[in-house]
């Protein structure tokens, strides 16, 4: 149950809409209104510290004359740090199944145990998975759920991005991203 900040302040003053309990209302620049912009957890795109970063930086670079396109995030990491960790990254593998199956287009899921990865089995934190799926032999999502898993984010993020179609780079032995690559290379059901 996160709510806006706004209330109070009178955004309706400035030509700015709110939504529901006082969610900022933007247009596909991030404007609110002429001159004014909403990013981050006030416009409940994603609700992120680095979403609200990369909005920001947008924001400034389409004041500055630098950005011209909508602003677009995609595809956007997400994690929750604890013990043990998640992480994901790209449309949940239901989603993509409920969009591309009807177009005929094959989806499929390949995973990778953490108890086979040598870091985890070093850490004694070795529960947990990878879970990649794939759209026409692309990577579409990456997903994990494991002690250490949100450090993989970042190359998960760049393989979902540039929809991978296999194993592209070289994995240092032993890390933990060798759970990625393990993923990239497993049998797709």
């Amino acid at each position: 149950g996160r709510q806006p900040g706004s209330r109070g302040l009178a955004p309706e003053n400035a030509g700015v809409k709110t939504a529901g309990p006082g969610w900022v209302e933007t247009a596909e620049h991030l404007m609110a209104a002429p001159g004014i912009y909403a990013i981050g957890d006030s416009n409940k795109r994603v609700l992120l510290a680095h979403a609200a970063e990369h909005q920001a930086h947008y924001a400034v670079g389409h004041i500055l004359g630098e950005e011209e396109d909508a602003y677009n995030s995609d595809p956007m990491p997400s994690c929750i740090y604890g013990n043990n960790e998640i992480m994901h990254v790209g449309p949940h593998a239901d989603q993509l199944v409920k969009e591309f199956k009807p177009q005929g287009k094959e989806v499929s899921v390949s995973y990778s145990q953490l108890v086979a990865n040598p870091i985890a089995q070093a850490y004694g934190c070795n529960q947990g998975w990878i879970k990649v799926t794939w759209v026409e032999g692309k990577v579409y999502s990456v997903a994990g759920w494991g002690h250490g898993v949100s450090h993989l984010l970042t190359a998960a993020t760049i393989m979902v991005q540039q929809h991978w179609e296999g194993n592209r780079i070289i994995f240092a032995h032993p890390t933990l991203e060798e759970s990625l690559k393990n993923a990239l290379l497993a049998k797709r059901e």
